[in-house]
């Protein structure tokens, strides 16, 4: 599954054409009134909206403002909008001479076989929507954001959208308050699974480029996100589920995190990760034994016993057997506990005694019937890395204050990990450092 970036005119919103006033006065004057030339649909689409998408219906409704913008009738006969932009200048929402033109660019964008989902940011009159929903059967969902409900009122006046508006696969979100895994919940599967394909309607980004472009990129990492863990599924799902299955025997002998809630409250913690900067603060671990709890992704459990330091809790969570090496010349001190994700690698826990093993589980379903099994009762968000898993276990503990060290997020000095983490690779870091740094923007 990939993650497709899709934009028809690059340099659209840089060499945009800018409103002729005599071509606009021309428009103006050979058109009639907009509801003697298009049929009275209002009503209609209500209807339809009202049916199929009642809560923006119920906006729709709520919300009692004028629609901004002026609707202007093609050479073609096509309507179109006219706005004021944010900047005062007018514009329109679609090509003046061919209002679909722009839809037929964005749909070459997509094979026609093409299936997972399409995430449309802008929606202008709804030409997109329509030639998308037509014309691409085999897409799963089309999901269309905008900042707000203007330009669709105004198309809900002048176009029929009594067969888009019925079409199951559409996901419309206005909400100025997003909640982009509420408004995307119905697409998620295809989003884990599926190729994505991550369109704009570029002219609406001219109304408010700086909003607009803030929405795309809220929308998209959110997107991207949801990508990379269908990504990881896929490439490992047989993985995790044998992982989570073996610990079925044992968990008689093991605790869960949540029976350690509070028990550590209001001391500091120190959630120590394996990032380039822990090389300048390593040395400082030591002295602050007895005075704070220490907490550990299990990379970094060989740099601390080299500085003398045995964390109170080392975190675990890659489901790979490769991770063992991490740890496996370690010698286990009686006082460190392993906290582990039901996934993570099974020589990792036989590496620790049963009585200081923790298990977190995530509210995916299978996570959490092991939870039930095991007499839990408290899910946590889940976690992609380690270090994650050391900020919930250090919430749960009731630590305060929570201070990071070597939680980078880059490659600080062209290297991906501290000196001594097992599977350091600076050359591949810097590598990728330089690939990034040459991409395109």
């Amino acid at each position: 599954m990939k993650l497709l970036i899709a934009s028809p005119v690059q340099t659209l919103l840089q060499n945009s054409e800018s409103p002729d006033r005599n071509r606009t006065q021309s428009i103006q004057k050979e058109a009639n009134d907009m509801t003697t030339n298009v049929p009275y649909l209002h009503e209609t689409n209500l209807d339809i909206l009202k049916k199929k998408h009642p809560h923006i219906w119920q906006a729709l409704i709520n919300d009692l403002t004028e629609p901004e913008g002026e609707i202007i009738s093609c050479s073609n006969g096509q309507p179109n909008l006219k706005v004021t932009t944010k900047e005062g200048k007018e514009a329109f929402l679609h090509d003046r001479n061919d209002p679909e033109k722009e839809a037929a660019e964005v749909l070459n964008l997509v094979p026609e076989n093409a299936t997972g989902a399409c995430v449309l940011i802008g929606m202008g009159l709804g030409y997109i929507i329509h030639a998308f929903l037509e014309q691409r059967r085999s897409i799963r969902h089309l999901a269309v954001f905008d900042l707000n409900m203007n330009a669709f009122k105004q198309a809900l006046k002048v176009r029929d959208f009594s067969t888009v508006l019925a079409d199951k696969r559409l996901v419309l979100c206005f909400d100025p308050d997003l909640d982009i895994a509420k408004a995307l919940e119905p697409a998620d599967k295809a989003l884990l699974l599926e190729d994505v394909y991550r369109l704009r309607q570029v002219r609406a980004f001219q109304t408010d480029i700086t909003a607009y472009q803030k929405l795309e990129t809220s929308v998209f990492e959110f997107i991207s996100d949801r990508n990379i863990a269908g990504n990881t599924d896929h490439r490992f799902g047989m993985r995790f589920i044998k992982n989570r299955l073996s610990i079925l025997p044992l968990l008689q002998y093991h605790g869960l995190l949540e029976n350690l809630k509070n028990c550590f409250s209001g001391m500091p913690a120190i959630l120590v990760a394996g990032g380039p900067s822990l090389d300048k603060n390593v040395h400082l671990i030591k002295d602050l034994t007895g005075k704070a709890v220490i907490i550990a992704v299990d990379s970094v459990l060989p740099v601390l016993q080299s500085h003398g330091v045995q964390p109170h809790f080392v975190t675990s969570i890659d489901p790979q057997a490769l991770n063992f090496e991490k740890i496996a010349d370690c010698t286990i001190a009686a006082q460190t506990a392993l906290i582990a994700a039901p996934h993570a690698t099974p020589e990792v826990h036989q590496h620790f005694p049963p009585e200081n093993i923790f298990w977190t589980f995530s509210k995916k379903p299978i996570e959490k019937w092991i939870n039930r099994l095991a007499g839990g009762k408290a899910a946590t968000p889940g976690a992609s890395t380690a270090a994650h898993i050391n900020l919930t276990a250090a919430i749960m503990l009731g630590c305060d204050p929570i201070v990071f060290t070597g939680q980078d997020l880059a490659y600080s000095g062209y290297r991906d990990h501290a000196e001594g983490v097992v599977l350091n690779n600076p050359d591949a870091a810097r590598k990728t450092f330089f690939e990034k740094i040459r991409m395109p923007s």
